[in-house]
């Protein structure tokens, strides 16, 4: 009963403290490998007539890190700008 009530007021504080570190812009989480310059590269790689797993190879990405600039460059305009 007293260790439940421990619990609560824990969690509480670090929600709390969770939503403060937000308001003041504090981002959560791995930092992404895949950065604009690496997109470039993937897709000049690709354009070069590299394959999927070569590039993986080459940039030390995931196969999903790799394809996500690929499909980027497939999608039409208006769709590709509001994909975030």
């Amino acid at each position: 009963m007293i260790a439940e009530f421990e619990n609560d007021i824990r969690k509480e504080r670090q929600l709390d403290g969770i939503a403060k570190a937000k308001e003041r812009g504090v981002r959560f989480g791995v930092e992404s490998k895949l950065t604009a310059e690496m997109e470039e590269r993937i897709r000049s790689l690709r354009h070069e007539g590299h394959t999927v797993p070569a590039i993986m190879k080459a940039t030390e990405l995931s196969k999903a890190s790799v394809y996500r600039p690929l499909a980027q460059e497939m999608l039409p305009s208006s769709i590709g700008a509001n994909a975030d």
